[in-house]
């Protein structure tokens, strides 16, 4: 499958209804009131809090994050790729249970500028929308020293 190629039929709001409505992640607040989010948009939030959580990191959650924090800034490789997208098929399973994943994919276009862009594609449970989140991946500088 190529890099951000998801055709998609219109999205009707009442397929994703199911989803709800709340508090934006992050948090933000326009003319005194908190910004809410629905639909993919909240999907895609909640992703990236996952992503961002480093497992056991939640007092009153410790199953909660992933591991991904822990392998930011490593050296690029494609063991950390595989290491990322198992990490991802994970914990996507266990703490989005509106999604299946179908497809982790990688961006290499700005590892010059040291990011690797990770394209998880998925599917909204229970309806035929496919659609993805990109997440910008900060690996090791090039010029920094990778360790002992």
């Amino acid at each position: 499958m190529p890099l951000y190629n998801l055709t998609q039929p219109e999205i009707k709001p009442e397929q994703l209804a199911f989803i709800g409505r709340g508090m934006a992640f992050p948090v933000n607040y326009a003319e005194g009131r908190a910004l809410l989010s629905e639909g993919l948009d909240r999907i895609n939030q909640s992703i990236t809090f996952i992503f961002n959580t480093l497992k056991g990191s939640k007092i009153n959650d410790l199953l909660f994050g992933s591991d991904i924090p822990k392998f930011k800034f490593r050296p690029y490789s494609k063991k950390l790729e595989r290491d990322i997208a198992e990490e991802i098929y994970r914990c996507l399973s266990q703490l989005e249970p509106r999604i299946t994943v179908l497809d982790v994919q990688f961006d290499r276009s700005m590892l010059d500028d040291d990011v690797l862009q990770v394209i998880t594609v998925y599917q909204v449970n229970n309806t035929n929308v496919q659609w993805n989140h990109v997440y910008p991946f900060s690996l090791t500088p090039r010029d920094m020293p990778h360790g002992p």
